[in-house]
């Protein structure tokens, strides 16, 4: 049974569809609503996500799993599916940026130094919100919204892994599902996000996707469990 899914976000500006045999790697596609009638015969990878804009209604509740709104969306009408548990709020969120000050025991002639202000260590933060991941997300209330959905522009940007801070933040202040992206550039990253926990869903771009395996990251990210098998000694049979 997969645990960990892994989506594909599939972006409007793609003008065919992907190739079906890549998506049956996944568990289906993060899609705008008005991507969905480009659905084709034979394409049978369910629709795991849709991206609703100014609250738009989910065109057939059951092609959808998930309701994906914005951070700014209003809580009381972006919950219009049939099933509003299945609410996924999609934040983007920023590293925290220290400001840094002169160390005076440091100053001298020649060279000065600049040391971080502790005062200023803040924590993630939703850029778009004004206000700190951890702060936000023990405000929601777990029974209403499914979950949250991470993505990091600067850790995408950077290609050095996701931001795995984050999502140890994010488990600490909230117990719904956390989904995740942005950074994951190799394999490793994967590797390492299962290491340090793993999360509920991974959104990776179709070309990343295909990049990294397909396949070979969802069986990362969902190992097989080992079955104990009792190893009987040998022995010689009786006289």
């Amino acid at each position: 049974m997969i645990m960990h899914r892994v989506f594909i976000d599939y972006q409007p500006e793609h003008n065919a569809l992907p190739n079906p045999e890549l998506l049956s790697h996944s568990q289906g596609l993060v899609i705008a609503p008005d991507q969905l009638t480009q659905r084709a015969e034979g394409w049978d990878v369910d629709c795991a996500a849709i991206c609703a804009i100014d609250n738009t209604k989910i065109p057939t509740a059951s092609e959808t799993i998930y309701k994906v709104v914005s951070e700014s969306s209003r809580l009381d009408n972006a919950a219009t599916s049939p099933d509003d548990s299945k609410v996924i709020i999609k934040i983007r969120v920023a590293r925290p940026q220290p400001s840094y000050s002169l160390n005076r025991s440091k100053h001298g002639s020649g060279f000065t130094f600049y040391a971080p202000d502790p005062a200023t260590l803040s924590g993630f933060q939703i850029p778009g919100l004004g206000i700190g991941l951890r702060q936000w997300l023990e405000g929601l209330n777990p029974e209403r919204i499914c979950g949250v959905w991470l993505d990091c522009p600067e850790a995408e940007a950077t290609g050095t892994g996701l931001e795995l801070d984050m999502l140890a933040t994010a488990r600490a202040a909230f117990s719904g599902e956390i989904w995740l992206s942005g950074g994951a550039w190799n394999f490793k990253h994967i590797q390492n996000l299962v290491r340090e926990g793993n999360c509920d869903a991974l959104i990776l771009s179709l070309e990343r996707f295909e990049q990294l395996g397909g396949e070979a990251v969802v069986t990362e990210m969902n190992p097989l469990e080992r079955i104990p098998t009792a190893q009987l000694a040998d022995t010689e049979p009786a006289a």
